[in-house]
């Protein structure tokens, strides 16, 4: 599954995404809404890209959670 397409109809939904730690708020807005790539986000933030992965990850399964819907990690 694309993971863009996944989370379409849940980033139109504020509520949920702020169900989400603020980490993963912050990351999944960043990469999902502004369109930049994990290692754009780690520059910016100054931590290792491998982190921003697994934080976006964690933050995706957990808002498809919110609805039921399970995604093969």
């Amino acid at each position: 599954m694309n993971e863009q397409n996944s989370l379409g109809p849940l980033l139109g939904a504020p509520e949920l995404l702020a169900r989400l730690p603020q980490e993963e708020q912050i990351l999944i807005t960043l990469h999902y809404v502004k369109g930049r790539s994990p290692e754009e986000i780690a520059a910016l933030l100054g931590v290792p890209a491998r982190s921003v992965e697994v934080i976006l990850r964690q933050g995706r399964a957990r808002l498809l959670g919110f609805l039921g819907i399970s995604e093969a990690l």
